[in-house]
């Protein structure tokens, strides 16, 4: 089995009908059937608190759909705010040449990139790329890599995304502590009757709205989602400190924590 044709696979599942999660992409032989899970929804309030969820979401119904271009450029988007399934996924795409650009040293620059909070799969898949790479394509990873360095890893794009999440989180927490509901396009409480409706996947569904969602209750699963999403990261609460030398070299060389 490749790791070069690992694809997207489910991307977000729906948790208690209310939010989503990302999940890393599982390895399978055939493309076509890891993207059959693709969502069929992507709320997009949820891109106010964790874009590169929303983005990810998004890439993931253009790459089961067959358009790799905006596959491509929707995962950017995400890798942009720290997803580190996109910047995974980019990896691929570019040691596939999905998008008609096949560029091992890019690839495993992206891969690099989505490698630095040690996760055992993108760090597994990476130092099993390099390893491929001859002399002058590791040189040219390295300047790849240097590059997204100024963009897309943790000290630039993690800090960005959770700033975004403090200050989409913000409205959430003051309603919470005035003991209020909240009211989410898209998303469905976890309780209340069946009056209501939400804009989603292009109509009206039923989102059991009824009298709203408690604030707590949004909160709670946000927060979950936020150390989903963050786990790994250097300087976050939950993880001690890693950290990576300044080359591709360097990065497979560096030891797991």
């Amino acid at each position: 089995m490749s790791m070069r044709r690992t694809a997207a696979a489910a991307a977000f599942v729906f948790l208690s009908g209310s939010a989503f999660a990302a999940q890393a992409p599982s390895p399978s032989a055939d493309s076509s059937a890891a993207l059959k899970a693709a969502p069929a929804y992507c709320p997009p309030v949820v891109e106010t608190f964790l874009p590169g969820e929303y983005y990810f979401c998004i890439g993931s119904q253009a790459f089961a759909k067959g358009d790799t271009l905006a596959a491509k450029a929707r995962m950017q988007d995400a890798a942009r705010w720290a997803s580190k399934p996109a910047q995974y996924i980019l990896g691929l795409m570019y040691l596939n040449g999905d998008t008609g650009e096949r560029d091992p040293a890019k690839g495993v620059a992206w891969l690099a990139i989505s490698a630095e909070r040690h996760d055992v799969a993108y760090e597994r898949a990476f130092l099993a790329e390099f390893a491929k790479l001859n002399p002058e394509q590791r040189k040219q990873a390295n300047a790849y890599w240097r590059d997204l360095k100024k963009d897309y890893t943790d000290d630039v794009a993690g800090r960005r995304a959770e700033r975004r999440f403090t200050a989409g989180m913000k409205d959430m927490r003051d309603a919470d502590f005035a003991g209020n509901d909240v009211f989410l396009d898209g998303i469905s409480p976890p309780q209340g009757g069946e009056a209501g409706t939400y804009e989603g996947g292009g109509g009206n569904h039923g989102s059991r709205v009824g009298g709203g969602q408690r604030a707590f209750a949004f909160i709670r699963k946000m927060d979950k989602m936020h150390d989903d999403y963050f786990h790994g990261m250097v300087g976050h609460v939950t993880v001690g400190e890693v950290t990576y030398g300044g080359t591709v070299g360097e990065l497979a060389s560096a030891p797991s924590h």
